[in-house]
């Protein structure tokens, strides 16, 4: 998945909105769906969905990994910290995460 397929990922992220609809009140989501191009290689995405400031936001982790569990608290983690204002908090921490291996089972 690259930077140039950014656009279509919002209408996964965001499938049930129309552009009429704004929810004023939202608890976070947390969902997840596959990819898989024409060779059947695929790719999981794990979302967090949220609103603030009546806005509402999407975090998308996109790895060829199936690893729900690690991804969401990820996800988790990173979205508490927006919520709670802490936006720069959140983009360390994300960007600190994504130079290291994934965690070997058990760990």
């Amino acid at each position: 998945f690259n930077a140039d397929h950014e656009c279509t990922l919002k209408y996964f992220c965001f499938p049930d909105l129309s552009p009429f609809s704004r929810p004023s009140k939202m608890a976070p989501e947390y969902f997840r769906f596959t990819l898989t191009d024409m060779h059947g290689r695929r790719q999981h995405a794990y979302c967090s969905r949220f609103l603030r400031k009546g806005v509402l936001n999407a975090l998308c982790l996109i790895s060829s990994f199936d690893l729900i569990d690690f991804y969401q608290r990820i996800l988790l983690t990173a979205t508490e910290m927006i919520l709670s204002y802490k936006d720069e908090d959140a983009r360390r921490f994300l960007i600190e995460l994504y130079p290291h291996r994934l965690p070997n089972p058990g760990d």
